[in-house]
């Protein structure tokens, strides 16, 4: 398998179930490359916190298919800049600036039980299947061509940094999907797929972390993986539907294969009772949920420190 070949994208019913969180970003949007980026160094959400140098490498934040419109994005966003000393973008780059916030309502409808006999709550799913799929299905088709251009961004902030400073990657479901597959993707294009086949060009990504990544086959993440070696780190909920607890031990012992020689390069945890998107929109009052929320940020920034500082 080349880094240029990925599974299709797919979602599962937790892709769009959760929370909104309800603080306020500190950072702001300006068009960097062509493309909306909220930019944050995450000054003000650092006041408690013991704030790290500021330093000149960069994480690009790969939403899920929320995008930009869910703020938890912007928030965690924002974390992972006042924790790390970071420049961290959120780059706007899905179709519509991402799926309708109320996709979170529709999703709920549709999974909340119902009785048989309650006729009202049956037409009330019947409806809010068929609005979903009206919004999904569009998206879906959309979002399957969108990969060059998410490249191109990151390839984009890459030439742009200064001399020394390093890029890492987070990526968030469907995001980590990209992530991922950005990991086998050289710094400039060459001449064979569309990730470039071309090692002269170099490394595009110092470190990768992402959490409950969806529409990636087990196999693949050792694929991308492989060319270069990009140091990864992956947080996975026991509960997730788009990966099962089986299917993440197959992950781990694949990569570590990869990183035979560098284990320290890889990192792969589950969380308890956490379910596909808690790293994003855990609910505050579900203490499961949201304990791994804390942890999986906590992981985040230790792996970005740890290679990109």
């Amino acid at each position: 398998m080349t880094s240029s070949s990925s599974s299709p994208i797919r979602s599962c019913p937790d892709c769009f179930t959760g929370t909104i969180h309800t603080a306020q970003p500190v950072g702001h949007v300006e068009i960097l490359h062509d493309v909306p980026t909220y930019i944050t160094r995450g000054e003000e959400s650092s006041s408690s916190l013991s704030a790290p140098a500021p330093s000149n490498s960069t994480i690009v934040f790969l939403t899920d298919g929320f995008g930009t419109k869910l703020v938890n994005n912007k928030l965690l966003a924002d974390q992972y800049a006042a924790r790390t000393g970071l420049r961290v973008l959120v780059p706007d780059l899905l179709p519509g600036g991402g799926v309708p916030l109320v996709m979170l309502s529709l999703s709920a409808t549709l999974t909340r039980p119902v009785a048989w006999y309650n006729l009202l709550g049956q037409i009330r799913r019947v409806w809010a299947a068929a609005r979903l799929m009206s919004i999904l299905l569009p998206f879906s088709f959309r979002v399957r061509r969108l990969y060059p251009a998410v490249l191109g961004y990151v390839r984009a902030v890459r030439a742009s940094l200064p001399l020394g400073a390093k890029l890492g990657l987070a990526g968030f479901c469907l995001g980590g999907h990209w992530s991922s597959r950005i990991c086998g993707a050289s710094a400039v294009e060459g001449d064979g797929d569309d990730d470039g086949n071309d090692d002269s060009a170099g490394q595009l990504v110092d470190a990768h972390f992402t959490a409950h990544p969806s529409s990636v086959a087990p196999d693949e993440f050792a694929a991308f993986a492989r060319r270069f070696r990009v140091p990864f780190s992956l947080a996975l909920g026991d509960r997730d539907q788009m990966m099962s607890v089986e299917q993440a031990h197959e992950v781990e012992a694949s990569l570590r294969g990869v990183f035979e020689d560098e284990p320290e390069r890889l990192e792969v945890r589950l969380y308890e009772k956490c379910g596909h998107g808690f790293a994003l929109r855990a609910d505050p009052n579900e203490t499961g949920e949201n304990e791994g929320a804390e942890r999986a940020l906590e992981q985040a920034v230790n792996w970005f420190r740890k290679f990109l500082n």
